[in-house]
């Protein structure tokens, strides 16, 4: 029997888009589309549309843009409640070494 869902899929960005205005659109590699409204990630809102384009997809796991010090774990935009903020801080660790 074929396992229905994406219960066994690891969530990886492909890629992203602004086109929707007011949302960050995740193209993961499944097909999956997520939707995720900028109010939720103010610091992603405020960046101009050239520094949008300036971002990078580390593991297809994680988000980061040139002009903004956060660092986004896909976690963040699906809304599980496993992030760690001290995973955070040791991944842009190695991000700088």
């Amino acid at each position: 029997m074929k396992t229905e869902g994406f219960k066994t899929e690891q969530p990886i960005i492909d890629r992203i888009s602004f086109r929707k205005q007011g949302y960050l659109s995740l193209f993961l590699e499944d097909g999956r589309i997520l939707y995720v409204p900028l109010s939720r990630f103010t610091s992603i809102a405020r960046l101009n549309g050239h520094q949008r384009k300036q971002y990078h997809i580390a593991d297809g796991t994680v988000l980061m843009f040139a002009d903004d010090d956060n660092v986004y774990p896909i976690q963040e935009f699906i809304g599980t409640n496993t992030s760690q903020p001290d995973h955070l801080v040791s991944y842009k660790a190695v991000l700088a070494a």
